[in-house]
């Protein structure tokens, strides 16, 4: 049984190319920069719109969870399995 872990140069090796790529990746993007700017700047307002509106969104989906444990726990919970299998069949799940 081994009782010590010892570093492995390949760990490092690994690290070392992704930073490489990283910084090859910054270089070419840096030529693009000026032209994608205005089009990143925009996506950019339209992500922090979109995760406001998500933190703002009433938190529904844990009132439903809890609803439907209660449901399973006090043994009320009888899904309908031809429903469920034709919503499937429906939306291509």
């Amino acid at each position: 049984m081994m009782s010590e872990v010892r570093e492995t140069p390949g760990a490092a090796n690994v690290v070392r190319l992704a930073d490489r790529r990283s910084a090859a990746r910054a270089a070419r993007a840096a030529g693009r920069a000026s032209v994608d700017e205005n089009g990143v700047s925009e996506q950019a307002r339209e992500l922090a719109a979109a995760l406001d509106a998500v933190r703002e969104a009433p938190d529904t989906r844990s009132a439903k969870v809890a609803v439907l444990k209660a449901a399973i726990a006090n043994g009320s919970y009888h899904p309908d399995p031809r429903a469920i299998a034709k919503e499937i069949l429906e939306r291509g799940l």
